[in-house]
């Protein structure tokens, strides 16, 4: 079953709110101990692996998540190395 859990608008797109966002959304529906993926898009507040979402993420679950990068954006990167 796919169920929208919520859109919460955020003051500042950073990494840490995004987290927090995510986190609290999981635990209101206790779905924290059953995500095993996660699935964004490559926006700077998204991706690396110290203070971007995902790894936040992944520290306040206390386990490595699979990370599904939307092949859209990955396409993206591909390109504009291609071009430049």
């Amino acid at each position: 079953m796919e169920k929208l859990l919520g859109v919460p608008k955020l003051a500042v797109g950073t990494g840490k709110q995004e987290t927090e966002a995510v986190y609290s959304m999981l635990t209101r529906y206790k779905l924290v101990d059953l995500v095993q993926e996660m699935s964004f898009d490559t926006t700077s507040g998204n991706t690396g692996h110290l203070n971007w979402a995902s790894s936040l993420l992944e520290k306040k679950m206390g386990r490595k998540l699979l990370r599904l990068t939307c092949r859209h954006h990955v396409m993206e990167h591909i390109l504009s190395s291609v071009y430049s």
